[in-house]
């Protein structure tokens, strides 16, 4: 008989697949039922491409459906392959952006790729897209000498500096050998996590590596803790909605695991000043297998938060619709003005309908 697993079950399972953990859950992994649950959810977790090094570390990697095997195999390979060339890619921006006299510094995917923080397993983290900061007063530039180089904006806006934290995402000339589109930022991200973590810091205190010969910058380890918690925690709402994603919970331990091999202490951490940041924080790591008396005062709150999200995980996820709503809430009691102008546009109503239409996973 066909097992269905509850779908705090299926979350359970991922988690310790992606994060290499032994499962407490006793399934049949040969059943091509248990992978029609999983590989969807795994694919809203962006986690499909971590699966074969999960399995293999388990021992389960015979165990599961040959046709399943296969099918992983491909997605790390094709992922492998991407990434090799968003790799290029980003650099060549860099260069181009240089040439222009632009300084300009990787950021998250794109900057874990350069420092080898998935070196154990280069085609299990999938990355979508290059983001880039620059300066300030340098952005509009860097823009334009992208666009100049054959990039091409996909939406053209007037970039309004209260609002925004990048330039229109720009695509690669057409036949060209870049999968990526690029992301021009003067900020790391809007509201919150600008106070936690302002542009300044992150390029002041940006170090230098060497890739492929060429010396480059990427942000500190603590920089980009904080980043990537704010982004995920706060940018994406996901502390709001009492979920998240296991991409972003492996790339916040592995980043801390560096971070403290370099002598960092969570008191260092600027996101730990923001309350819904720094639980989200720790029930990452709780998640990830860190002993709770690492986080020390951080213990309590963060199992508290993690324990609110394994109950939530019951729920079917209808992402677009969840975040649409939190953020345009958020937007009401902040900016009603902005909220006002935005449902005037006749794109607002599009995208609401596009929300109220997507898919539950």
């Amino acid at each position: 008989m066909k097992r269905t697993l509850s779908r705090r079950n299926q979350f359970e399972l991922l988690a310790a697949l992606v994060a290499k953990g032994r499962p407490q859950e006793d399934v049949d992994w040969g059943s091509e039922h248990l992978w029609q649950q999983l590989v969807p959810l795994a694919e809203l977790h962006r986690a499909t491409a971590a699966l074969p090094a999960g399995l293999r570390a388990l021992g389960l990697s015979d165990q599961i459906p040959p046709q399943l095997a296969e099918f992983l195999a491909t997605v790390h390979d094709l992922n492998t392959q991407r990434n090799l060339a968003l790799r290029r890619q980003c650099l060549g921006v860099i260069s181009q952006l240089q040439n222009a006299g632009v300084r300009a510094v990787p950021l998250k995917g794109l900057a874990y790729e350069l420092m080898g923080l998935y070196a154990d397993d280069p085609g299990g983290r999938m990355t979508i897209d290059i983001d880039v900061l620059v300066a300030d007063h340098e952005a509009a530039h860097a823009q334009e000498a992208l666009i100049s180089s054959g990039y091409t904006p996909i939406a053209e806006y007037e970039v309004n500096r209260r609002y925004h934290h990048n330039y229109p995402r720009l695509v690669a000339p057409s036949g060209g050998e870049y999968p990526g589109s690029i992301e021009v930022h003067f900020r790391v991200g809007r509201g919150e996590t600008d106070k936690v973590l302002p542009a300044h810091r992150v390029l002041s205190g940006a170090t230098q590596i060497v890739v492929s010969g060429d010396r480059i910058e990427v942000p500190n380890a603590v920089d980009l803790v904080d980043h990537a918690v704010m982004h995920s925690a706060i940018g994406h709402v996901l502390a709001v909605r009492r979920t998240m994603r296991l991409r972003d919970v492996c790339d916040i331990y592995r980043l801390w695991q560096r971070a403290k091999s370099e002598g960092a202490r969570i008191s260092d951490l600027g996101c730990v000043q923001h309350k819904s940041a720094a639980r989200y924080f720790g029930a990452c790591l709780l998640l990830h297998g860190e002993p709770p008396e690492q986080l020390g005062e951080l213990a309590s709150p963060s199992n508290t938060l993690l324990r609110q999200i394994l109950a939530r995980q019951n729920v079917a996820e209808r992402a677009a619709m969840e975040v649409a709503l939190v953020t345009n809430g958020a937007m009401l009691l902040r900016d009603p003005a902005r909220l006002i102008t935005k449902m005037l546009r006749r794109g607002f109503y599009r995208a609401a309908l596009s929300a109220a239409k997507s898919r539950t996973v």
